[in-house]
């Protein structure tokens, strides 16, 4: 809601819809809800900028983990590193438990990806294959579970339930 002294006009904005309170009229302006497809996304970045910001920060938050662990580590920390402002991250996850979830599932992914080059059209894979890249999974460098600290655990367990970063469907 403000006020224009100069002309005397009230505005109130409410999601996608404006009413302007002038002294002698009324007027509702209803701009659309969802934006066009062409156009740009939340903080004003493409879908391009988004991957490309989104991968700054995952790899900002792997680097941070590593060196200070996850308990240690800040927003603005995170954001720094990848070269972008706290606010910008907010656009990107809620808070910090969220992006630690997306940089476990993000660690999942890899894992999954890498296993999946190596099946052959008609789904098989050698036992040898099969295990080089499995036992790669959990080679500290490849895994982000396996490089945290013992205080880094203790501040997963006491923000983050097993449920939100544990794949219901796939683990056991």
């Amino acid at each position: 809601f403000f006020h224009n002294k100069n002309n005397g006009v009230f505005a109130l904005t409410y999601e996608y819809l404006r009413v302007n309170i002038h002294s002698e009229y009324l007027s509702v302006n209803i701009h659309e809800r969802f934006p066009r497809k062409d156009t740009h996304m939340a903080g004003g970045f493409s879908d391009k900028e988004r991957e490309e910001i989104r991968q700054k920060l995952l790899d900002s938050g792997y680097e941070l983990s590593t060196d200070i662990g996850l308990k240690k580590m800040a927003v603005a920390m995170i954001a720094g590193s990848a070269g972008i402002a706290v606010g910008t991250f907010y656009n990107f996850y809620a808070s910090k438990e969220e992006f630690v979830i997306a940089i476990i599932r993000d660690t999942e992914m890899r894992f999954e990806n890498e296993m999946a080059k190596h099946f052959s059209k008609d789904g098989t894979i050698s036992l040898k294959k099969f295990l080089e890249v499995f036992r790669g999974n959990f080679k500290p460098e490849n895994n982000i579970l396996l490089r945290m600290k013992l205080d880094d655990w203790v501040w997963l367990k006491s923000h983050i339930s097993d449920s939100a970063y544990l794949n219901k469907t796939t683990d056991i």
